[in-house]
C-alpha cells in the first residue's frame, strides 16, 4: 500500500507535468463500463508521448501501485478502491494513414478506428465492429468476433517500458492467443499500425450495420456491463453451458446474469463488485459441478 507521504510527493510532481489531467479520489465506478469499484487515489491523463514518458521512471521509482486503463470496458473493480496511480490512455487518440496503412494511439476508440477505416474504403477491421474499449485494450486481450481478431491485420506496436522508453514490436514478435498476449504484459501500448485492403465503402458499411444489428440484438447493449465474463471454453461457449444450467436471469444483489445473454453479468443499477464477484464465482461452482468445465475469466480483476 501506498504511503500518504509519497502519494503526496507523486501528486504534486504529476502535476506539474500533466497540469490539470491530473485527478484524486475518483470514484472508479466512473470509469468503468461495470459502475461498480471505490475510490481511485490518482488518475492521469497523459495526452502525449511525452507526457507519458515524463511520468513513468517517478512512478517506478515511487513504488507506488499503477495500473493502465482505456474505456474500462473490461474491468471489475473492488468496492475497496485502488491506493495508486490510474493511467487512463483515452486523450492519447491521434490517427493517421498513409495507403492502406492506419497508424493510430491506443487511446483511440476501436470503434473510431472501425469507422475511420470504413471511410477511407479500407477493409480488414469491419467484423470488430460494436466491440467496446480502445485500441491498446483491444490489443492487450486480442479482441476479436465472427472469426476476425484485431491482431490479424496488425503491422507491430509501441510500446512504453516503466523507465519511459520507447520500443517497437513487430507482430511476429508479439505472443498473441485466444484473448490474450503474454509477452507484453510489464510495458504500455501506446500506438498500433494495421495494415488493411481497399474496398468499396457501401460493402464494408453493409458489414457493420450487419454485425452492430446483431450485437444490438443478441446483447444486453444499453445495460451496464463489461462484455463477455468469461472465456470460450475447449469445444463449447460459456453462454451454452450457462443457459443450459439454467442460470439465466440469476441474481446476487444487484448483480445479474444476463436474460438476453447468459455470457453476460449485468449491473441493475444497485450491484457492488462483490455481488459481481459472488455471481463470477457461483456461476463458476454451478458449471463446473454440472459439466465439469472450468470457466475462465475474459474480464480483468482489479484490487
Amino acid at each position: 500500500m501506498a504511503s500518504v507521504k509519497s502519494l503526496s510527493v507523486i501528486k504534486k510532481k504529476l502535476k506539474n507535468i500533466l497540469k490539470k489531467r491530473v485527478f484524486y479520489d475518483i470514484p472508479f465506478s466512473e470509469l468503468t463500463s461495470y459502475r461498480v469499484g471505490g475510490s481511485v487515489a490518482v488518475v492521469m491523463y497523459p495526452r502525449s508521448c511525452d507526457e507519458l514518458s515524463r511520468s513513468m521512471p517517478m512512478l517506478r521509482d515511487s513504488g507506488i501501485p499503477r495500473i493502465v486503463i482505456g474505456n474500462g470496458t473490461n474491468i471489475l473493480a473492488s468496492d475497496d478502491g485502488y491506493k495508486g496511480v490510474v493511467i487512463c490512455l483515452k486523450k492519447m487518440s491521434s490517427i493517421t494513414h498513409s495507403n492502406t496503412i492506419i497508424e493510430c494511439e491506443a487511446g483511440l476508440d476501436l470503434d473510431e478506428l472501425i469507422v475511420y477505416s470504413i471511410r477511407h474504403n479500407l477493409a480488414g477491421l469491419q467484423h470488430l465492429s460494436g466491440i467496446p474499449g480502445t485500441v491498446g485494450g483491444a490489443l492487450w486481450m486480442n479482441a476479436g468476433a465472427y472469426e476476425s481478431e484485431i491482431s490479424d491485420t496488425l503491422v507491430g506496436i509501441e510500446l512504453m517500458d516503466y523507465a519511459g522508453r520507447v520500443i517497437y514490436m513487430p507482430k511476429k514478435s508479439i505472443d498473441f492467443s485466444y484473448r490474450k498476449t503474454t509477452n507484453i504484459m510489464n510495458k504500455i501500448i501506446i500506438k498500433a499500425w494495421f495494415k488493411l485492403i481497399p474496398a468499396r465503402k457501401s460493402d464494408l458499411m453493409r458489414t457493420r450495420k450487419k454485425i452492430i444489428g446483431l450485437r444490438h440484438k443478441n446483447q444486453p447493449w444499453r445495460a451496464f456491463s463489461a462484455g463477455s465474463v468469461f472465456q470460450r471454453p475447449k469445444g463449447t461457449y460459456a453462454s451454452l453451458l450457462i443457459e443450459r444450467a439454467g442460470l439465466k436471469g440469476y441474481r446476487i444483489g444487484g448483480a445479474e446474469v444476463s436474460r438476453k445473454h447468459a455470457g453476460f453479468i449485468i449491473n441493475t443499477g444497485t450491484a457492488t463488485s462483490r455481488d459481481i464477484r459472488a455471481l463470477i464465482k457461483y456461476v463458476q461452482n454451478e458449471i463446473y459441478r454440472n459439466y465439469k468445465v472450468k470457466l475462465k475469466l475474459e474480464q480483468v480483476l482489479i484490487d
